[in-house]
């Protein structure tokens, strides 16, 4: 508070020096007169003395407004920092770092639907931390979210230039492939299902092992959006989980 009252005030300063300045000159030597005088007298002095005077105020003036120009430009940046933080949390999953559902959806449907027109596969991939309620009993919350960031690399380090991946709620996580053939899709799923399954994690002095289901959800005849894949793709985690979970099912 004291800091914005001192630059306030600085400012001020500045600005009432610039206008006193220019009070002066016109006070000291009228305007009229002086012209007068420069024509038929050609005071010299005197017309010496307006230009120091007025140039002193516009050196005051020119500070002041360097000075308006350059807070202008950091509150610029700081208004573009603060938007691209607010864009950041309204399409990032705080805990993970993968986009969130909303936006997910909204990125997913769109390509979903241009893949669709173009006759293209696209797939929907469900991913679950099995057992993760149990987790969270025996090593805590916090040791849970710790889990499930570690997951979120893993599955955002298994991810091809044109996948896209979200936290979808929970312990779930949810990837689109825009255009993959159903055997290559299960191949990769089932290379990141081993690697977790074989991962062991060292979380406050507790080693920890886990593993997902996942389903995955493919074109056929009835796809007609992004809602069909996923709808196709629950049902397949729902499938795996029954089948005794830690494995891949496709529909």
């Amino acid at each position: 508070m004291a800091e914005k009252f001192f630059k306030f005030g600085l400012d001020t300063v500045w600005l009432i020096l610039a206008i006193g300045m220019i009070l002066y000159a016109a006070l000291r030597y009228d305007v009229v007169e002086t012209v007068a005088m420069l024509v038929n007298d050609h005071h010299e002095l005197q017309l010496n003395e307006i230009l120091i005077t007025l140039l002193c105020a516009l050196f005051f003036i020119l500070i002041f407004v360097i000075r308006r120009l350059h807070e202008l430009g950091t509150c610029r940046c700081r208004l573009l920092d603060t938007l691209r933080e607010i864009n950041t949390l309204s399409t990032t999953d705080r805990l993970t770092g993968l986009n969130n559902r909303r936006y997910f959806v909204k990125i997913a449907s769109r390509d979903v639907g241009i893949s669709l027109h173009a006759g293209g596969s696209p797939l929907v991939a469900m991913i679950d931390i099995d057992h993760c309620t149990s987790l969270n009993d025996a090593y805590g919350q916090v040791a849970g979210d710790q889990i499930l960031q570690k997951l979120a690399k893993m599955v955002d380090g298994n991810l091809e230039e044109t996948d896209l991946a979200g936290r979808y709620r929970g312990p779930t996580f949810i990837v689109l492939l825009g255009d993959c053939a159903t055997q290559d899709a299960v191949q990769r799923f089932e290379r990141l299902r081993q690697e977790i399954f074989d991962s062991v994690f060292f979380i406050d002095q507790h080693k920890i092992t886990t593993s997902i289901s996942i389903g995955i959800g493919s074109k056929n005849e009835s796809t007609q959006s992004l809602s069909d894949l996923i709808n196709d793709a629950e049902i397949a985690l729902y499938e795996a989980k029954d089948c005794g979970r830690n494995r891949v099912v496709h529909r």
